[in-house]
């Protein structure tokens, strides 16, 4: 539920602001049943194969209401409530009316424009996705330290239906699908002093999920809305890695690579015409992630003293489904310092810790207006 109040100055009468007040209440179910098989099966001794199945169907059901109060006694509507022209509560969402979206409401045509008049319509949206999904894999141990392991997966996310409720054509949106491929070898005390991890992936996005601004079918002005906006393709290099160089010193740290690209990403301008934004950078997918740190123990008061820190390092990347100048976070690199003491059963640990040590200041969201 929402209840806001928004005010407004009109030109022609600078010292008289008026209000609008705006009130959401959108009831909501969401169900979700499931059910799953996994298998798994040893050939030999070193070698292990893997499969999984899953069946999923989710249910959405929301119950729209999104109303104006035009009986408020300072609301932009307020004369045109007094003379009778419009009712005390106007519905705010709209459904077709002889193929325009309209205020579901009811209406009244003011200068050529639909004016909500009349509470919202008792009705339901309520939307089914059922789908499949599944993974296969498959390890094997080259030694007893050295392992290499395949996979294979498909996934969806759910779909769903957007609140607040701005149309009944585009409150629905469908699940997004991904296959993903992965490949990669592990190492465990690797002469007694190495622990190692290093994959590369590969991820094909269908029905790709974006949160956007588009123009509404038939005229009916602009919503923000997640929408199925197309197709993607991710792939990339992970590790990360442990070197202990003494039972007192030991460094860590990971690497990533990543490769995002649309292949095909396109919404409404609006004019009204169908636009193509493939060439977009992918948000939130940095190229380059990594990690250098290192730890140094010491006995103490029966447990161990630790000293650690580490240099975070996160490549640029885009804040916004749509990009525009200043939509990015900017490099990103962050030193972190951690003091602890641990008891010898693990149990307690006391810790200080700092993050940011060199006041780096960077971006971690952008909007537009």
């Amino acid at each position: 539920m929402a209840d806001t109040f928004s005010f407004a100055v009109n030109a022609a009468s600078p010292s008289s602001p008026f209000r609008n007040h705006i009130v959401i209440r959108e009831k909501a179910q969401n169900r979700s049943d499931a059910g799953y098989a996994h298998l798994e099966f040893n050939p030999s001794s070193r070698l292990e194969l893997a499969a999984g199945i899953r069946y999923t169907k989710d249910v959405r059901e929301v119950n729209p209401n999104r109303v104006l109060l035009n009986s408020e006694p300072t609301a932009s509507t307020n004369a045109l409530f007094r003379n009778g022209t419009l009712q005390s509560v106007g519905c705010l969402f709209t459904t077709p009316v002889n193929g325009v979206l309209r205020p579901a409401g009811g209406f009244v045509l003011l200068g050529g424009n639909a004016v909500a008049s009349g509470a919202c319509p008792d009705i339901t949206l309520r939307k089914t996705f059922d789908f499949i999904s599944y993974e296969v894999s498959a390890r094997y141990r080259f030694t007893d330290q050295i392992t290499g392991y395949v996979r294979h997966g498909l996934g969806q996310k759910s779909g769903g239906i957007n609140v607040p409720i701005t149309s009944t054509i585009t409150a629905p949106f469908d699940p997004e699908k991904v296959r993903d491929y992965e490949a990669g070898v592990k190492g465990s005390r690797v002469f007694d002093m190495l622990n190692f991890s290093i994959a590369a992936y590969y991820s094909d996005y269908l029905g790709l999920q974006r949160y956007v601004s588009s123009l509404l079918p038939g005229g009916g002005g602009i919503g923000s809305s997640v929408i199925n906006a197309g197709s993607a393709r991710i792939w990339g290099v992970e590790g990360e890695g442990d070197l202990r160089l003494s039972n007192a010193f030991s460094i860590n740290g990971f690497f990533g690579y990543t490769n995002a690209k649309y292949r095909r990403f396109t919404t409404i301008d609006p004019a009204g015409l169908v636009i193509d934004l493939s060439t977009q950078p992918f948000i939130g997918a940095p190229k380059w992630t990594s990690r250098i740190g290192a730890t140094y123990s010491v006995p103490m008061a029966g447990g161990n003293l630790r000293f650690s820190g580490g240099w975070n390092h996160q490549g640029n990347s885009s804040l916004q489904a749509i990009s525009f100048p200043g939509a990015e976070s900017g490099k990103v690199d962050l030193v972190d310092a951690r003091v602890s003491w641990l008891s010898d059963d693990s149990h307690p640990e006391l810790a200080v810790y700092a993050t940011n040590l060199l006041n780096d200041k960077y971006f971690t969201s952008a909007s537009v207006n």
